[in-house]
């Protein structure tokens, strides 16, 4: 049976090891003489907190809903009739003998009901009301029409509210999906990437195995420190301590270099400076070292300048000769097509922070 609440009030109270009470159950705390008033406790979970919610029913909210609506007719008859509760209780025992007849304040209340309202129908309990069709089309079709259009926005054009938008876009079933964000390619970037692409196939045909031993490599920086919002960092205390959070003007963060090909990985070998040449080459050679002789077949790398200096190229073409996938034949701006900036950071980065 469905009740009304009339009037609700919270009362949190926080404990540790158990409730201050020894059972945690719904109890009736207070009953009127004529049952116009119960308050019952009721145990609910609030965030992190165990509380008792204090719930006050009315009878005007909740005892005429223990009757049908032919019981209601009957009442209201009746005293028409009569013009006389005692006679209208009198006749609804005789009627509807062992049920508890309805007291002063109920028959008011179904009379009050009847004359403002002309009728003696229970109200709609709550729900969302139905979405015309005309508002869950007009909603499809100007989010159709921008797709990067906010909820928020949507809802300040429209005059339509949040949730309405909301629900009337799940009723279209079109989901909000997250935007990658990419490096952004120049004109050129589209040529030199089909050709990429097309000389790495011919490659696979000639030599299917290829891939067991091309090496990817790249470096990433990691943050050793969080970032903190000064809009959501607060204190609680009764009166203003004056803290700060400070911060070096420079995030502290480390470097860390991988090699990885559809075998294995080699890394993470770390550093904490810009990489020069030598300090390329020094991270050069621990990877190497780390390789047996039929493992030297290709290796890529981006086109940074420690890469691709004399130096580097020398020391570097000393263990791959002409099989480097470098500057030239590497396609700038395409991080998507090596598996440590498509898959290996973001998978890392997830587990770090």
């Amino acid at each position: 049976m469905k009740r009304n609440v009339s009037v609700v009030r919270l009362i949190v109270a926080t404990w540790s090891s158990g409730p201050p009470t020894s059972q945690p159950v719904s109890r009736l705390t207070h009953l009127s003489a004529d049952l116009s008033v119960i308050w019952l406790r009721v145990p609910i979970q609030y965030g992190c907190c165990s509380c008792y919610c204090m719930c006050e029913f009315t009878q005007d909210s909740w005892k005429m809903n223990r009757y049908t609506l032919e019981e209601r007719v009957f009442i209201v008859r009746t005293y028409w009739k009569t013009e006389s509760i005692k006679s209208c209780q009198q006749q609804f025992l005789e009627k509807l003998g062992g049920r508890h007849p309805a007291s002063k304040s109920s028959i008011w209340a179904l009379l009050k009901k009847l004359e403002t309202k002309g009728t003696l129908l229970n109200e709609h309990m709550g729900g969302r009301p139905k979405m015309s069709e005309e508002t869950s089309q007009n909603v499809k079709d100007q989010l159709l029409a921008s797709p990067k259009k906010s909820l928020r926005q949507l809802s300040q054009e429209s005059g339509l509210s949040r949730s309405t938008c909301q629900h009337a876009a799940k009723k279209a079933k079109l989901h909000a999906y997250c935007i990658s964000v990419v490096d952004e390619l120049k004109q050129p970037d589209q040529v030199k990437r089909v050709a990429y692409c097309r000389w790495f196939q011919t490659l696979l045909k000639v030599n299917p195995g290829i891939l067991d031993y091309t090496w990817f490599s790249d470096k990433a920086w990691f943050h050793l420190s969080g970032y903190v919002n000064s809009q959501n960092s607060r204190i609680w205390a009764s009166e203003n301590a004056n803290v700060i959070h400070e911060e070096p003007p420079h995030s502290e963060k480390i470097g860390v270099w991988c090699g990885m090909s559809w075998r294995c990985i080699i890394g993470p070998i770390f550093f904490d400076a810009t990489i020069t040449t030598a300090a390329y080459m020094e991270i050069f050679n621990t990877f190497v070292n780390q390789l047996d002789d039929e493992e030297l077949s290709n290796f890529q790398q981006d086109g940074a300048t420690s890469h691709t200096l004399h130096d580097s190229m020398a020391g570097i073409q000393s263990f791959f000769g002409e099989r480097i996938i470098l500057k030239g034949l590497w396609p700038p701006r395409s991080p998507d097509l090596t598996p440590l900036d498509y898959f290996l950071w973001g998978y890392l980065k997830g587990r770090v922070y």
